[in-house]
């Protein structure tokens, strides 16, 4: 197959979620998560802000930026949950959503094998 030169937007990453349940169980949901993809300049401008040890963006500002939609949102009457900037406030709210949200992001701004690095290191 030949490479073709075209530009990139966005790209979609499953996201797995545990939700918390009483006596220390927990349930698995998925969520698809469109994130912006980032040129190399981007990607370098982020890590310049991110690494910034006077101002680091907040992790809801990056969340912002960076994703564009999420889809496999339901509310409890299981209706779809339109994606919005206050729905992602809200998901920012809650542990067991941001902290897979920033691991992906993570892997968007720095790439996969990085990330992965970053992760082992902590």
């Amino acid at each position: 197959m030949p490479f073709i030169l075209a530009p990139i937007d966005t790209i979609k990453i499953n996201c797995k979620i545990k939700i918390p349940l009483d006596f220390g169980k927990s349930k698995s949901a998925d969520i698809d998560v469109e994130w912006k993809y980032l040129s190399f300049d981007d990607r370098q401008q982020y890590i310049e802000r991110i690494s910034n040890p006077d101002k680091p963006p907040a992790d809801i500002d990056v969340l912002k930026e960076l994703i564009i939609n999420i889809e496999g949102l339901k509310d409890e009457q299981k209706q779809p949950v339109e994606f919005t900037e206050s729905t992602l406030e809200q998901l920012a709210q809650l542990d067991y959503v941001r902290n897979p949200l920033m691991e992906q992001a993570l892997s968007v701004i720095y790439g996969n094998e990085l990330a992965e690095k970053m992760r082992q290191k902590n």
